[in-house]
Protein backbone atom coordinates (compact mmCIF):
# COMPACT_ATOMS: atom_id res chain seq x y z
CA UNK A 1 0.00 0.00 0.00
CA UNK A 2 1.36 3.43 -0.94
CA UNK A 3 1.75 5.85 1.95
CA UNK A 4 0.37 9.38 1.66
CA UNK A 5 2.58 12.45 1.92
CA UNK A 6 1.87 14.62 5.02
CA UNK A 7 2.42 18.36 5.03
CA UNK A 8 4.38 18.46 8.31
CA UNK A 9 6.93 16.11 9.89
CA UNK A 10 5.93 14.05 12.90
CA UNK A 11 3.02 12.12 11.37
CA UNK A 12 2.76 8.41 12.19
CA UNK A 13 1.34 5.73 9.89
CA UNK A 14 0.19 2.36 11.23
CA UNK A 15 -0.42 -0.26 8.54
CA UNK A 16 -3.03 -2.59 10.00
CA UNK A 17 -2.55 -5.54 7.64
CA UNK A 18 1.15 -5.91 8.55
CA UNK A 19 1.41 -4.18 11.93
CA UNK A 20 4.23 -1.98 10.63
CA UNK A 21 4.58 1.61 11.87
CA UNK A 22 6.26 4.53 10.11
CA UNK A 23 7.23 8.08 11.09
CA UNK A 24 7.31 10.97 8.57
CA UNK A 25 10.49 13.05 8.99
CA UNK A 26 9.44 15.70 6.46
CA UNK A 27 10.97 13.91 3.49
CA UNK A 28 10.67 10.15 4.02
CA UNK A 29 8.61 7.53 5.86
CA UNK A 30 10.95 5.88 8.38
CA UNK A 31 10.11 2.51 10.00
CA UNK A 32 9.68 2.67 13.77
CA UNK A 33 8.77 -0.90 14.54
CA UNK A 34 5.92 -3.36 14.22
CA UNK A 35 5.49 -6.38 12.00
CA UNK A 36 3.71 -9.59 12.73
CA UNK A 37 0.37 -7.86 13.22
CA UNK A 38 1.28 -5.97 16.39
CA UNK A 39 1.55 -2.21 16.81
CA UNK A 40 4.87 -1.10 18.34
CA UNK A 41 5.09 2.68 18.68
CA UNK A 42 7.96 3.42 21.03
CA UNK A 43 10.45 6.15 21.80
CA UNK A 44 12.83 5.70 18.87
CA UNK A 45 16.24 7.03 17.93
CA UNK A 46 17.11 8.02 14.35
CA UNK A 47 20.56 8.90 13.05
CA UNK A 48 21.24 10.17 9.53
CA UNK A 49 17.62 9.48 8.59
CA UNK A 50 17.93 5.81 9.61
CA UNK A 51 16.20 4.06 12.48
CA UNK A 52 18.68 3.04 15.20
CA UNK A 53 16.73 1.61 18.13
CA UNK A 54 13.47 1.52 20.06
CA UNK A 55 13.64 2.25 23.79
CA UNK A 56 10.15 1.78 25.22
CA UNK A 57 7.54 4.27 26.37
CA UNK A 58 8.49 5.44 29.88
CA UNK A 59 10.78 8.18 31.22
CA UNK A 60 13.70 5.76 31.57
CA UNK A 61 13.37 4.99 27.87
CA UNK A 62 13.44 8.67 26.97
CA UNK A 63 16.45 9.30 29.21
CA UNK A 64 18.27 6.32 27.68
CA UNK A 65 17.59 7.59 24.17
CA UNK A 66 18.87 11.03 25.20
CA UNK A 67 22.10 9.52 26.54
CA UNK A 68 22.63 7.56 23.31
CA UNK A 69 21.83 10.46 20.96
CA UNK A 70 24.62 12.49 19.36
CA UNK A 71 24.75 15.60 17.19
CA UNK A 72 22.33 15.27 14.25
CA UNK A 73 20.18 12.54 15.83
CA UNK A 74 16.42 12.77 16.37
CA UNK A 75 14.46 11.16 19.20
CA UNK A 76 10.89 10.38 18.16
CA UNK A 77 8.32 10.30 20.98
CA UNK A 78 4.90 8.71 20.36
CA UNK A 79 1.75 9.12 22.46
CA UNK A 80 3.38 9.28 25.92
CA UNK A 81 2.84 11.04 29.26
CA UNK A 82 6.02 10.66 31.34
CA UNK A 83 7.47 12.31 34.44
CA UNK A 84 11.14 13.18 34.87
CA UNK A 85 13.95 15.45 33.68
CA UNK A 86 15.77 15.02 30.37
CA UNK A 87 19.04 16.52 29.10
CA UNK A 88 19.99 16.35 25.42
CA UNK A 89 23.36 16.95 23.82
CA UNK A 90 24.09 19.68 21.24
CA UNK A 91 22.43 19.10 17.88
CA UNK A 92 19.88 16.53 19.12
CA UNK A 93 16.17 16.88 18.37
CA UNK A 94 13.12 15.58 20.22
CA UNK A 95 10.01 15.31 18.04
CA UNK A 96 6.59 14.31 19.37
CA UNK A 97 3.16 13.73 17.87
CA UNK A 98 1.53 16.92 19.20
CA UNK A 99 1.30 19.05 22.32
CA UNK A 100 -1.66 16.94 23.50
CA UNK A 101 -0.18 13.54 22.64
CA UNK A 102 3.46 13.84 23.76
CA UNK A 103 3.78 15.21 27.31
CA UNK A 104 6.93 15.38 29.43
CA UNK A 105 6.29 16.39 33.05
CA UNK A 106 9.61 17.74 34.25
CA UNK A 107 12.42 19.87 32.86
CA UNK A 108 14.26 19.54 29.56
CA UNK A 109 17.76 21.01 29.27
CA UNK A 110 18.98 21.51 25.72
CA UNK A 111 22.03 22.88 23.93
CA UNK A 112 22.89 24.71 20.67
CA UNK A 113 21.58 23.02 17.53
CA UNK A 114 18.78 21.25 19.42
CA UNK A 115 15.13 21.24 18.39
CA UNK A 116 12.06 20.56 20.53
CA UNK A 117 9.04 20.01 18.30
CA UNK A 118 5.39 18.93 18.64
CA UNK A 119 5.34 18.27 22.38
CA UNK A 120 4.50 19.70 25.81
CA UNK A 121 6.88 20.18 28.73
CA UNK A 122 5.06 20.85 32.00
CA UNK A 123 7.02 21.20 35.24
CA UNK A 124 4.55 21.56 38.12
CA UNK A 125 5.89 21.49 41.68
CA UNK A 126 5.19 22.84 45.18
CA UNK A 127 8.64 23.90 46.31
CA UNK A 128 10.83 26.78 47.48
CA UNK A 129 13.09 26.32 44.44
CA UNK A 130 12.11 27.32 40.91
CA UNK A 131 9.87 25.30 38.61
CA UNK A 132 11.47 25.46 35.14
CA UNK A 133 9.95 23.94 32.02
CA UNK A 134 12.94 24.19 29.69
CA UNK A 135 16.51 25.35 30.31
CA UNK A 136 18.42 26.66 27.30
CA UNK A 137 22.07 26.08 28.10
CA UNK A 138 25.29 26.56 26.12
CA UNK A 139 28.27 24.49 27.24
CA UNK A 140 30.33 25.31 24.13
CA UNK A 141 29.18 28.24 21.94
CA UNK A 142 29.02 27.26 18.25
CA UNK A 143 26.64 29.87 16.79
CA UNK A 144 23.69 27.51 16.41
CA UNK A 145 20.16 28.24 17.61
CA UNK A 146 18.27 26.55 20.39
CA UNK A 147 14.91 26.04 18.64
CA UNK A 148 11.43 25.32 19.96
CA UNK A 149 8.65 24.71 17.43
CA UNK A 150 4.95 23.98 17.97
CA UNK A 151 5.34 23.28 21.69
CA UNK A 152 3.66 24.16 24.97
CA UNK A 153 6.19 24.90 27.73
CA UNK A 154 5.16 25.63 31.32
CA UNK A 155 6.74 26.12 34.73
CA UNK A 156 4.10 26.08 37.49
CA UNK A 157 5.03 26.45 41.17
CA UNK A 158 2.49 26.13 43.99
CA UNK A 159 5.19 27.00 46.53
CA UNK A 160 7.40 30.03 47.17
CA UNK A 161 9.80 29.41 44.31
CA UNK A 162 9.39 31.06 40.93
CA UNK A 163 7.57 29.54 37.98
CA UNK A 164 9.59 29.87 34.75
CA UNK A 165 8.58 28.65 31.32
CA UNK A 166 12.03 28.91 29.71
CA UNK A 167 15.26 29.72 31.54
CA UNK A 168 18.00 31.15 29.32
CA UNK A 169 20.98 30.56 31.61
CA UNK A 170 23.82 31.91 29.47
CA UNK A 171 24.60 34.98 27.39
CA UNK A 172 25.72 32.58 24.64
CA UNK A 173 22.21 31.19 24.12
CA UNK A 174 20.45 32.00 20.82
CA UNK A 175 16.83 30.93 21.34
CA UNK A 176 14.22 30.87 18.57
CA UNK A 177 10.62 30.00 19.47
CA UNK A 178 8.09 29.29 16.70
CA UNK A 179 4.32 28.83 17.04
CA UNK A 180 4.51 27.88 20.70
CA UNK A 181 2.89 28.76 24.03
CA UNK A 182 5.21 29.60 26.95
CA UNK A 183 3.85 29.95 30.50
CA UNK A 184 5.25 30.70 33.96
CA UNK A 185 3.20 30.97 37.15
CA UNK A 186 3.82 30.80 40.88
CA UNK A 187 1.49 30.82 43.86
CA UNK A 188 3.84 32.68 46.23
CA UNK A 189 6.85 33.50 44.04
CA UNK A 190 7.16 35.23 40.69
CA UNK A 191 6.11 33.93 37.30
CA UNK A 192 8.16 34.42 34.15
CA UNK A 193 7.48 33.13 30.68
CA UNK A 194 11.17 33.78 29.95
CA UNK A 195 13.93 34.38 32.48
CA UNK A 196 17.03 35.54 30.66
CA UNK A 197 20.69 35.83 31.65
CA UNK A 198 21.71 37.89 28.64
CA UNK A 199 20.93 35.52 25.78
CA UNK A 200 19.24 36.35 22.49
CA UNK A 201 15.53 35.45 22.21
CA UNK A 202 13.27 35.61 19.14
CA UNK A 203 9.59 34.60 19.23
CA UNK A 204 7.61 34.01 16.03
CA UNK A 205 3.80 33.61 16.10
CA UNK A 206 3.79 32.50 19.72
CA UNK A 207 2.01 33.32 22.95
CA UNK A 208 3.54 33.79 26.39
CA UNK A 209 1.94 34.28 29.78
CA UNK A 210 3.16 34.88 33.33
CA UNK A 211 1.60 35.72 36.67
CA UNK A 212 3.71 38.83 37.19
CA UNK A 213 5.46 39.94 34.01
CA UNK A 214 6.04 38.45 30.61
CA UNK A 215 9.77 39.10 30.23
CA UNK A 216 12.42 39.29 32.92
CA UNK A 217 15.73 40.89 31.92
CA UNK A 218 15.05 40.59 28.17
Amino acid sequence: MALCTPVNPGAVWFQANTGDSYWWDGANWLPIGGGGGGMALQISLFSGGEWVANYGTDILALQAAAVAAVDGDVIFCPDIDVTGDVTIAPGVGISGLSIRKTIIRGMITFEPGCLLENLSVINQIDEAFDAIGVTAHTTVPDGRDHRIKICEIAGFNCGSGDGIGILIDSSDVILVVDNSVIMGDSQNGDGYAFSNDGGDVTVHHGEYFASTEVFHDI
